[in-house]
């Protein structure tokens, strides 16, 4: 008799689960919806009951977080992803989702603790292009606060590096170089991304010719 308690229960309890996943989902849609309406205050309360709902989800913590850096709230974004870590805190995927709000809200090195905190063979690609591309944002800050011309150079050398072929990164260190009065080693960035990759996409030779 136990046995089938216990059997109708899990059962029960299953059910339970996906129906608050279906609801979340549906709360999920209508966030978006009130978001396209231009209603973000709404869409912030569907999201809040929606994590009430599966709070080991981490995509719809996600959801809320990036709501709340809309409204300016990065202190509630950050405690809604750094509640998800509490609850599951192997999991990768949470983990990757606290690390896009961090990054989101130009917290690079939190973002990177983050990412580190999961295994190599784990990461995925965005994950991977996350790794690039706060490691890259965190060379160019570090660069721009430095008072020494060769530390900044072998910061923006190292970003330079990191970033491999991407223009949009290779923008922001060119940038970060004719900040610093050096608009020659800025164009020199684009110059070495020519010679290995011609020819440039159309976007980058507008800026580059500029």
């Amino acid at each position: 008799g136990l046995a089938l308690l216990a059997q109708a229960a899990a059962t029960e309890d299953a059910l339970a689960g996906k129906l608050a996943g279906a609801r979340a989902d549906l709360l999920q849609e209508q966030a978006q919806s009130l978001l396209q309406a231009q209603r973000p205050s709404a869409a912030l309360q569907a999201l809040e009951s929606a994590v009430a709902l599966v709070p080991n989800d981490p995509w719809v913590r996600h959801s809320l977080a990036r709501i709340y850096v809309r409204l300016g709230l990065p202190k509630e974004a950050l405690s809604a992803m750094d509640e998800g870590m509490a609850r599951t805190p192997n999991d990768p995927q949470m983990r990757y989702a606290r690390a896009l709000i961090r990054s989101a809200l130009d917290d690079v090195g939190g973002a990177l603790s983050d990412l580190q905190h999961i295994a190599p063979t784990a990461l995925s690609e965005g994950m991977r292009e996350l790794v690039q591309r706060a490691s890259v944002q965190q060379r160019v800050a570090q660069a721009a606060g430095s008072a020494s011309p060769q530390e900044a150079q072998n910061l923006l050398q190292q970003a330079e590096a990191l970033a491999l072929d991407d223009a949009s990164l290779l923008y922001a260190i060119a940038n970060a170089w004719f900040k610093r009065g050096q608009p020659a080693l800025g164009v020199a960035v684009f110059d070495r991304l020519e010679l290995r990759a011609a020819p440039l996409p159309a976007a980058v030779q507008l800026d580059h010719a500029a």
